[in-house]
C-alpha cells in the first residue's frame, strides 16, 4: 500500500479543502493554492486511517475562500464606474439636497456675460453688413474697448474687409423709364458707437422663496470651521476643507468629500488581522474565521481575532495588515499602528475617524441599519451633515460654535 503524502489540496469551483498534519501546513498550502492570500472558512481536526477506531492519523482540514479583500477594489471601481452611477447613489439617501447642490453649481458655471463682451458679439454677428454700410471704424472702436477684445475686434473686421464686395446691378440704358426713388436717408447711429446695453438690476428675492428656488444666497452659520472643530473633526480634515474657502452649504459638502478623498481610498490588499471587541458581525459579514490569541501566531492569512491585547496584536500579526473596529471596549488597542479603521456603530464614525488621521489609514466599514457598509467620502460627509442639522447629537460645544459662527 502506497504512503499517503500531506498535504491534500482538493480544489472546487470557489474554495480550496486542504488536509494536512497541522494546522500552520494546511494554511500555507491553501495561501498557496490561492495565489499567495486567501480567507480561512473552517478548521476542524479529522482522523484518518487506524483499525476500529484505533491508530488513527489526527488530521487537520482547512476549507478557504480567496480573501475578501483582494476584490474590494474592483467592486469600488464597478459600483462608481460613471458619475450617473453615484449620483443615482447620492439621490437615494438625499434627494433634496442633491437637486439643490447641482442646480447652484450649474448657475455657477455659467458666468454674466460682461457688457463688452456682447457688443463685440453683436458687431462680429454681422461683419459685412457692418462693412457695407460704410460703418467701419475698428481704430476708434478699438480704443473704447478693453485691449484684449479690440485686437480680436479689429482682426475679425480687416478680414470682412478684404472679401470681395457683392456684385453691383448693371446700369439701366437712357431710354429706359427710371422709377423715382425715395430719397436717401443718413446712415443710422452706427452700430460700433453705441453705448452698451444696461444690465437690469437684480431684483432682491425674498429669503423665505431662496429654498424654493434651489439657491443658496448667503452662507449658512452651521457651517464653519468652529463647529466642524467643535464635532470633534481632526484639525488636519477641516484645515484641507478651508483651502477650498467654502462659505455656503453646498462648498462646505465638496470642499469636504475632497478633504475625505484619502481617507476613503481602498484598503491595502494582503492578509489582514482584524481586532476590536465588536469585530465579530464584520468578520462574518467578510467571511473571516475568528480565531484565539493561541492560533493567531501560527496562522497566516486573514483572520479575526475580537479578544486580543494590545503586545499579541503587534507581536503576533505575522506581517500582515491590521483592521482595527472602533466600538464598545476598544481603547486598550489605541496603541496599534492600524491600517484599516472600522466603526461599529454610527454613533462611533467621527471616533474612527480621528484614529484614521492619527494613524494615516484609510476609513473601513460602518454599520448601516442592516449590514455593514463601505465608507465613502459622500457617506461619512451626509453623516456629518446630519449631525449639524440634527439638534439633539449636537454637543454643547457645538452648539456654541454655530450661535457664534
Amino acid at each position: 500500500m502506497s504512503k499517503v503524502t500531506y498535504p491534500i489540496v482538493e480544489r472546487l469551483a470557489d474554495e480550496v479543502i486542504v488536509t494536512a498534519r497541522s494546522t500552520v501546513e494546511a494554511q500555507q498550502a491553501a495561501g498557496e493554492a490561492m495565489g499567495g492570500d486567501c480567507t480561512i472558512v473552517s478548521v476542524e481536526r479529522v482522523h484518518e486511517g487506524g483499525i476500529g477506531g484505533f491508530f488513527a492519523t489526527e488530521l487537520m482540514r482547512v476549507t478557504a475562500t480567496p480573501s475578501r479583500f483582494r476584490s474590494v477594489e474592483s467592486e469600488l471601481s464597478a459600483g462608481l464606474s460613471s458619475a450617473e452611477d453615484l449620483l443615482t447613489s447620492m439621490r437615494k439617501q438625499s434627494p433634496q439636497f442633491v437637486d439643490r447642490l447641482i442646480t447652484e453649481l450649474r448657475q455657477t458655471a455659467q458666468p454674466v456675460a460682461e457688457p463688452a463682451t456682447r457688443e463685440v458679439a453683436a458687431v462680429v454677428a454681422e461683419p459685412a453688413a457692418v462693412v457695407a454700410a460704410g460703418r467701419q471704424q475698428p481704430v476708434d472702436t478699438a480704443a473704447a474697448l478693453t485691449p484684449a477684445v479690440s485686437e480680436e475686434l479689429v482682426q475679425r473686421i480687416q478680414q470682412a474687409q478684404s472679401q470681395p464686395a457683392a456684385p453691383t446691378p448693371a446700369a439701366a440704358p437712357p431710354h429706359a423709364l427710371v422709377q423715382p426713388q425715395p430719397a436717401i436717408q443718413p446712415p443710422a447711429q452706427p452700430v460700433l458707437h453705441q453705448a452698451p446695453p444696461q444690465v437690469p438690476a437684480r431684483q432682491a428675492v425674498p429669503i423665505a422663496d431662496l429654498p424654493s428656488m434651489g439657491v443658496i444666497e448667503r452662507p449658512d452659520g452651521r457651517w464653519s470651521h468652529q463647529s466642524l472643530r467643535a464635532l470633534g473633526l481632526p484639525d488636519r480634515i477641516v484645515d484641507t476643507a478651508l483651502e477650498a474657502r467654502p462659505s455656503s452649504e453646498s462648498e462646505w459638502i465638496v470642499a469636504l468629500m475632497g478633504a475625505f478623498s484619502r481617507l476613503c481610498a481602498a484598503p491595502p490588499v494582503g492578509p489582514t488581522v482584524m481586532i476590536g471587541p465588536a469585530c465579530a458581525n464584520l468578520a462574518r459579514q467578510l467571511k473571516l474565521v475568528s480565531v484565539g490569541t493561541e492560533e493567531l501566531a501560527e496562522s497566516i492569512s486573514s483572520v479575526a481575532c475580537p479578544h486580543i491585547t494590545a503586545k499579541i496584536a503587534r507581536f503576533a500579526r505575522n506581517d500582515r495588515f491590521i483592521h482595527l473596529m472602533v466600538g464598545g471596549n476598544w481603547h486598550h488597542l489605541s496603541g496599534v499602528d492600524a491600517h484599516v479603521i472600522s466603526a461599529a456603530t454610527p454613533a462611533d464614525l467621527l471616533e474612527a475617524i480621528r484614529v484614521c488621521t492619527a494613524w494615516d489609514a484609510v476609513l473601513g466599514w460602518c454599520w448601516s441599519g442592516s449590514q455593514y457598509d463601505r465608507l465613502d467620502q459622500f457617506t461619512v460627509v451626509s453623516h456629518i451633515r446630519s449631525i449639524l442639522y440634527g439638534a439633539e447629537h449636537c454637543t454643547p460645544a457645538a452648539e456654541r460654535a454655530m450661535a457664534f459662527a
